[in-house]
Formats: structure tokens, sequence, C-alpha cells
């Protein structure tokens, strides 16, 4: 996902999927009701009731494995034919396997939590992790973008959350009628095209120009020069490295992005720990970082 995540309009799309994702999950919207419906046609018998009885737990199952199954089939697209089937057997292999260990030891379905309110709980509870995720994914967009685009980006994800709302709240209730749905319409309609609006005018925008506040990347710097209080990081270049080792420097790099998440946890737990700061600080010590959350 790294190049794809380059891109601002995936990234605030991806960012808006999380916050719709969140709310689903709090209950303020519901997403494939209809699909839970389709038992009544699992009733074959057979090797072909079996495997229409499969097809029709992948489609229910559809919802929920998403987000979790995206990943592995993005992959998949992208990967020869013996990779793909690996990937698609081990799919199979995991949603039959409950089947499989539940038929064969009927005495543990006994053991199993019964439905009640914990599954509302925890289904409101996951609602969390998505929210965390759509507000790393903006952060990853004003990296990408410039603190700019943070309110226009931030009022396309609210006007989609208000969409989600009134739909939820007026379309989706039984007891709505006709004419509230009709006067809500508008409504719903005004805020998706805000929410339209927003993006655009987010993605948009020019991109961020990376300035060094700290060292020009075009000189090279003397061993003097360079303070050695805190870690100076100078802009990667072509060549740059080259230039520092013929006049004796130790050349450090580190490549990284806003959206790699390694990359992220490494500077966390690693760079920026005294033990490593004093390193990079020593005489004769340079460090380049190579920035590769814009394409470039």
């Amino acid at each position: 996902w790294g190049l794809q995540l380059q891109n601002a309009w995936v990234v605030l799309g991806l960012s808006i999927l999380f916050a719709s994702i969140a709310l689903n999950l709090a209950g303020v919207y519901e997403f494939a009701n209809s699909l839970s419906r389709l038992g009544r046609f699992d009733s074959h018998k057979g090797f072909m009731g079996a495997f229409f009885s499969g097809v029709l737990t992948v489609i229910v199952a559809s919802p929920c494995t998403a987000p979790f199954m995206g990943g592995a089939i993005g992959f998949a697209a992208t990967s020869n034919s013996y990779i793909v089937f690996i990937i698609f057997f081990s799919l199979a292999v995991g949603i039959s396997t409950p089947y499989f260990v539940l038929i064969s030891q009927p005495r543990i379905l006994n053991k199993l939590p019964k439905p009640g309110d914990w599954m509302v709980q925890l289904r409101q509870f996951l609602a969390f992790p998505m929210l965390a995720a759509s507000g790393w994914l903006l952060w990853v967009l004003v990296e990408l973008k410039g603190s700019s685009v943070l309110f226009s980006s931030w009022l396309s994800i609210l006007f989609v959350c208000l969409s989600l709302w009134v739909w939820g709240k007026f379309f989706q209730t039984v007891k709505v009628t006709i004419k509230t749905k009709l006067l809500f319409l508008p409504i719903l309609i005004i805020f998706f095209l805000l929410s339209i609006f927003f993006f655009y005018l987010s993605v948009s925008s020019s991109n961020k120009s990376f300035v060094n506040n700290q060292l020009n990347s075009e000189k090279v710097y003397t061993e003097n020069e360079i303070e050695k209080s805190e870690i100076k990081w100078i802009p990667w270049e072509e060549n740059l490295p080259k230039k520092y080792v013929e006049k004796g420097f130790i050349v450090f790099i580190d490549f990284t992005a806003s959206w790699c998440v390694i990359c992220q946890t490494n500077k966390l737990r690693v760079l920026d720990t005294s033990a490593i700061i004093s390193e990079l600080t020593q005489p004769g010590v340079v460090a380049l970082k190579a920035d590769w959350t814009n394409a470039d």
C-alpha cells in the first residue's frame, strides 16, 4: 500500500472509509442487513448443498471480513498464479475450520458464549480503532499536502458522517414516514455534495513543498558546521552520500515515509532514543533523511 498512500485521493478516501466503518460499528447506520436474510436459500443437501452453503457464508460474512481480507486479496491480485491459489486456499481453510471443529466436537457448542449485550458492546468498542485509523490517515494527508488541507479534509469527513447519520436516522428506521423521508432527502443530498466538494478541495490543492529549516541539502558541510546537540537531518539527494563519504564522513540514511507504520515505530523505538542520538551526533557522522511520503 506504500505507493497508493502517496496519493491524496486514496489517503482521504480511506480515512473517510474508516470513519464510515466506525459509525456503522457504533450503530449510527446499518450496512448489508439484507445479506443476513439470504439464509433462507441455504436448504440444499449433499455436495452442492455444502458448496453453496460455503458460498453463502462468504457472502454474508463479507461486510465483517472485508477489512481483513482486503489486504490479502489486493496482494493476490498482483501475484503469481500459485501465490493466488495459496492465498485463496488459506482463506477457504480459515473460514471452514470453525465449522469442521464444531462438527467434529459438538460439545464445544455448549461452551460458546451466548448471544447478548456483550456483542453490542464489543461492536461499539471496535469503532474506536477505526476512528484511530481514520485520524492517522488524516495526519498522513497533512504530511502529503501540507497543513492547509486539514480543515477542508476534516469537513469532508464530517459531512460524510452527517450524511450517514441522516441515512440511518431517517431512512433506515421503519417508523419514519415517507413524508419525513422526503423532507430529509434534500438535506442528505446537500451533506453528500458538500462532502464531495471538500474532498475535491483537499486532494486538488498543490503539494506541500518540503523545506528543511536546519540545513541546506545543496551544501556539503564540514565537520565543525554540524551542531552536535541533536540530530540534524539533511534531506537526501542523489550522489549526496558519496560527497560526504569522500570528505571522510560516516553517512547514516533514514529512508522513511509518514504512511510507513514500521518507519514511525522505528523512529519512536530506535532513532529518537538517547543512545542513537548520541551516536548520530558524533564527530564525523552525517544523518540523511530520504522522505518518500510524496511520490518523488
